[in-house]
């Protein structure tokens, strides 16, 4: 599949050319504190977007009103293959979270995960202290499995001391979303 509708958007393959829209948020230390690479530079946006365009894994939302990119989706197969399992990552410009277009984008995308490629459990990792991604997999009815103890480490402080990340690990089950879209 290359291109999925909401109500209020399109979801389609990612293109090199979305980094100009996606740079709007990407390069903001606020909206991307929580994201493993931090806030970009034009030329490491340009390149990131580059190399996500070549995965069919990665997808753009737009707005059906105005085509823009409002944020990204990433849905790859989880090692090892006959797990059947997914990971859900969403990064969206934080003035589109309000409106739900992100529970929207992402409802469709759980959809396509367990309709179309065949899911069996889609997963999400999200930092502890990102209440509003914790709330939007909360949101998608995605359980709460895991609290990983200062799982991850991507930045230091101003010592160079690493700064530990606690992650919280969502999932949902292909027989829970089906209660719940029937």
């Amino acid at each position: 599949m290359q291109f999925m509708q909401t109500e209020h958007l399109n979801i389609r393959r990612m293109v090199p050319e979305d980094w100009s829209d996606l740079y709007r948020y990407l390069c903001s230390e606020e909206s991307q504190k929580y994201q493993n690479k931090g806030a970009y530079t034009k030329k490491q946006c340009i390149e990131e977007i580059q190399e996500m365009s070549q995965l069919n894994t990665s997808w753009s939302v737009c707005l059906k009103s105005n085509g823009t990119v409002i944020g990204f989706i990433t849905l790859p197969q989880v090692l090892p293959n006959n797990s059947r399992t997914f990971k859900l990552h969403f990064n969206f410009d934080t003035n589109y979270i309000v409106n739900g277009f992100v529970q929207e984008a992402n409802q469709r995308m759980l959809q396509y995960a367990f309709e179309e490629l065949q899911a069996h459990r889609v997963i999400g990792l999200t930092c502890a202290q990102d209440t509003l991604s914790n709330k939007e997999f909360a949101k998608l009815h995605m359980r709460k499995e895991a609290i990983l103890q200062k799982a991850f480490t991507y930045r230091n402080t101003k010592t160079n001391k690493p700064i530990w990340w606690d992650i919280y690990s969502f999932a949902i089950l292909k027989e829970e979303w089906l209660r719940i879209v029937r």
